[in-house]
């Protein structure tokens, strides 16, 4: 009988259990059960991502429009009477 522990270099052994766990209704409300106390920190979890992501978003805004704005002929007169070359 093989030993069931996992140590060697390929960790190959046959545990012999192929099959997919069944995800089936019953099992998904006892799971949210479980969370349900914590809602508050679950929405402001959710919450803080998608402040994240947001924020995430400004470098390139800010980027766009500092570009959108060089590109304008006011802007390289600008740049050229201050004496840098705007290329």
């Amino acid at each position: 009988m093989a030993a069931r522990y996992c140590v060697g270099p390929s960790m190959a052994l046959d545990w012999g259990d192929d099959r997919k766990p069944e995800i089936t209704w019953p099992l998904v409300r006892r799971v949210f059960g479980y969370f349900a106390p914590y809602w508050r920190y679950a929405v402001l979890a959710i919450a803080c991502i998608a402040a994240g992501a947001g924020l995430g978003l400004v470098p390139a805004l800010v980027t766009k429009a500092l570009i959108d704005y060089l590109r304008t002929p006011e802007a390289r007169a600008a740049i050229k009477a201050a004496g840098m070359n705007p290329g």
